[in-house]
């Protein structure tokens, strides 16, 4: 077993031994800083009386506050809000804990402050120490990263930006975000500019040598996504999106951006087909396709020979559309048995003839 393993394996114990250090260290500080670093020997009494109190109270309560259970690299505000409610209940134990102990007498009643301000900034700090440490001091990368932008100034742009300085997997460097609300113009997200509207893409795109666009909007409408895309017209750029994120919860997606879907345009799911149910109603059944030369008539024809169907009749007023499908049907469907009707849809007796055609 190796140094790294040994510590994840005794990784709570190692963050409760480093918390008790900290506890006590914070305790004799605040001493220390209520007799300007001159403690005698009434005063070590006193600390030495007291700080078994404090260490057992602060160890249980932080410890019922899942405090040495965190992963310090996401330490964020929940951490922060979860040791000051910590801190707090250990001060409501401490005062009547101290005065049933020592009745107050010679305990300076400043201490109950200064311990709760020091704690709180060394349990917090430690964690937020090591965050900086982690994102600032990580290992460069010295592969040439695309420059690329996000669209959308909100939580899941948050999230895109940071995943691309934690992940050199991502190989994309994020140059600025473009947002519509004219609040956030000019401001600053984790030190990267908001620079403009969607209207003001192209230009980005020319000045900062753009290569990418992220549409980090994950409740934006289909609409709202064709508006966008509208305003960057540049052959050379690669467009993905952030999903939104009832998928990811789902597990039907991960959490990374992805190539832009027909779905994201039209702003609703797509709909699934039954395969079986399809294939059992035209499994051997003559099939009438009228249109069948245009773009959709023939891609409907082209679904419908993998159902293997007893005859498709190419129904369409447009003679070349339909000859040059029926090569096709030549060629890569042999199989299938075929016919080509040229006329119009308007024509009942011509519809006729083919209903009434066995």
């Amino acid at each position: 077993m190796n140094l790294k393993e040994l510590i994840l394996k005794f990784r709570r114990l190692i963050i409760a031994v480093i918390h008790l250090a900290l506890i006590i260290c914070a305790y004799i500080l605040a001493f220390y800083l209520r007799f300007d670093f001159k403690i005698n020997s009434s005063d070590w009494q006193v600390i030495v009386k007291t700080l078994p109190i404090i260490v057992c109270i602060k160890m249980v309560i932080l410890g019922y506050f899942g405090l040495y259970s965190g992963l310090w690299k996401y330490a964020g505000i929940d951490d922060i809000w979860r040791i000051l409610k910590a801190h707090v209940l250990v001060l409501l134990c401490f005062i009547p804990a101290v005065a049933y102990v020592h009745t107050f007498a010679g305990f300076p009643r400043s201490i109950f402050a200064l311990d709760f301000i020091l704690s709180f900034c060394f349990i917090a700090g430690i964690r937020f120490t090591n965050r900086l440490i982690r994102e600032k001091f990580r290992p460069e990368y010295k592969a040439k990263r695309k420059k690329a932008l996000i669209v959308g100034a909100g939580e899941a742009g948050v999230m895109v930006l940071r995943e691309s300085r934690l992940n050199p997997k991502t190989n994309i460097e994020i140059v600025g975000f473009i947002d519509d609300d004219r609040r956030k113009r000019n401001l600053r997200i984790q030190g990267v500019s908001i620079l403009g509207a969607c209207s003001d893409i192209p230009s980005m795109v020319e000045e900062y040598g753009i290569e990418e666009i992220i549409v980090a909007i994950p409740s934006a409408k289909g609409e709202e996504i064709r508006s966008i895309i509208s305003h960057c017209k540049i052959p050379s750029i690669k467009f993905r999106i952030v999903p939104g994120l009832q998928k990811i919860i789902s597990g039907d997606l991960e959490v990374k951006p992805r190539e832009i879907r027909p779905e994201d345009l039209l702003g609703r799911e797509t709909v699934t087909i039954n395969e079986k149910e399809v294939k059992d109603y035209l499994f051997e059944k003559v099939v009438l396709v009228t249109g069948a030369g245009g773009s959709i008539g023939s891609a409907l024809c082209r679904q419908i020979v993998n159902f293997n169907p007893k005859e498709i009749l190419l129904f369409d007023h447009n003679e070349n559309d339909v000859y040059y499908l029926g090569i096709e049907f030549l060629t890569k469907y042999r199989h299938i048995k075929f016919r080509t009707i040229i006329g119009d849809i308007r024509d009942v007796g011509l519809l006729k003839s083919v209903f009434s055609n066995k």
